[in-house]
């Protein structure tokens, strides 16, 4: 009987040793399927902060560039128009920015987004020019708009 016995713990260590291997194969599996997931997401997460470090370097490259637009206000005749004052509207924003011109009628406004359109137009003495529009797509890095006061 008592061999009987160590014959059977035998059989069921043996049972229990292949079931314990069976189950640790699976334990593996799992923890390959897993890995190779981990792998696979690991991946995409270093895709997109690559993305995302190129596109705000695209980002910042294009908010570093600006423009500047220059001109002169005269008369009718052509003639510069000293102390003048020159507003720039960003069409965006609606802000509003003055200059006043030298003593030769020339004016200057830097800064300007590439990416905005704005509307120029001046004041002499109680008269205004016409409005004229910076475009955004005007490529010209230092566009010159020149303004007319409608006076003799």
């Amino acid at each position: 009987m008592l061999g009987a016995v160590l014959g059977m713990e035998k059989r069921l260590a043996g049972q229990m040793h292949h079931r314990q291997r069976g189950r640790l194969s699976q334990v593996r599996q799992k923890h390959a399927a897993v890995g190779s997931q981990g792998v696979e997401i690991m991946r995409t997460a270093a895709a997109l902060l690559i993305g995302a470090f190129l596109l705000g370097g695209f980002l910042c490259a294009a908010e570093l560039q600006v423009r500047n637009v220059t001109g002169i206000v005269t008369d009718k005749a052509g003639n510069a128009l000293p102390g003048a004052a020159v507003q720039i509207e960003d069409t965006v924003t609606l802000m509003v920015r003055s200059y006043i011109t030298d003593k030769n009628g020339n004016y200057h406004f830097s800064g300007l987004s590439p990416e905005i359109d704005y509307t120029l137009k001046a004041n002499y003495r109680g008269h205004w020019s016409k409005r004229k529009t910076l475009s955004k797509f005007n490529s010209s890095p230092h566009p010159h708009v020149d303004l007319v006061i409608p006076i003799d």
